[in-house]
């Protein structure tokens, strides 16, 4: 049973990095439109598909209109408009890639937040924090020229040559 629930885990993260750079990936294709045109697209798409799951299951309906007329449900709302208007500037901006890479960072941000608030963190989540982080160090560090092939260019060669002579 636990084995399913980290495969289900893992399969989901896995789709929620595949839904990441596909959004990126439309909201380049569609260069011609505002942030916030793309935003109420979003808005648009996402209540056309909630909208038959709200209106089919009653139990979930009442949960989500209990949930949100509660603060806390105002504020992760909130949030997440703040999340999806920054996600789409950034994915206008910056490359997919880029983009997929840090917005993948959430779990050490999430992390931060656990330490913070004082609560323990699991070794699979510091492990699954930690390999993140180095996945977003190593796809970035090239673009600083460290890590060049050409050794006239390449900071790596650079600093080779100045701690051996």
């Amino acid at each position: 049973m636990l084995q399913s629930l980290h495969l289900s885990a893992l399969i989901s993260g896995c789709l929620a990095a595949l839904g990441w750079g596909l959004t990126g990936t439309f909201v380049k294709l569609l260069p011609n439109f505002t942030t916030l045109e793309v935003l109420w697209l979003r808005s648009v798409v996402a209540f056309l598909v909630t909208a038959p799951i709200l209106a089919i299951d009653r139990p979930l309906r009442t949960q989500f209109l209990t949930l949100i007329r509660t603060p806390i449900g105002l504020s992760l709302s909130s949030l997440m408009v703040c999340y999806y208007s920054f996600a789409v500037r950034a994915f206008q901006l910056a490359p997919v890639s880029d983009v997929v890479l840090v917005v993948g960072l959430s779990p050490s941000i999430g992390l931060v937040v656990k330490a913070v608030m004082h609560k323990p963190v699991s070794v699979r989540e510091g492990v699954g924090a930690v390999t993140a982080f180095l996945g977003l160090i190593l796809f970035v560090w090239p673009k600083f020229g460290v890590f060049c092939i050409n050794p006239r260019k390449g900071g790596f060669w650079k600093l080779m040559r100045r701690s051996l002579g």
